[in-house]
């Protein structure tokens, strides 16, 4: 079983949300190039045709958000699909924010950053 670092309990008056520093990730990309590299936009980009998704929220983990506006605009250069940002990570990036998506209207989520694999069961 994995192990969360860090986990922030759900039942907290959300003051350690607040409070957290978080570092900007020192393998930032500073182009659409070499976001297009690090973050496979291609294969992302392909797999998003592929299951003819429409609305597609993309979710960064906080440390990595800066790279979130490159991913998006290559992402809406490569497909038909309507690309926005969830950038309200509430109390862990590690887990895919299938409510927040939901509110988007979203049919697919492309989670980025480290994760805990916990199952979706709203959204591919």
């Amino acid at each position: 079983m994995s192990q969360v670092n860090n986990p922030v309990a759900i039942d907290n008056d959300g003051s350690a949300v607040l409070e957290r520093n978080v570092e900007p990730s020192k393998q930032l990309a500073h182009t659409v190039a070499e976001a297009v590299e690090l973050y496979d936009v291609d294969r992302t980009a392909a797999h998003i045709a592929e299951g003819g998704y429409s609305r597609v929220a993309l979710q960064f983990p906080d440390e990595l958000l800066a790279d979130s506006t490159l991913v998006s605009a290559a992402l809406q250069e490569r497909t038909e699909a309507r690309v926005f940002i969830l950038a309200d990570t509430s109390y862990g990036s590690c887990c895919v924010d299938e409510v927040a998506a939901e509110h988007y209207a979203a049919d697919a989520v492309v989670h980025y950053g480290r994760t805990c694999l916990s199952l979706t069961t709203r959204l591919p």
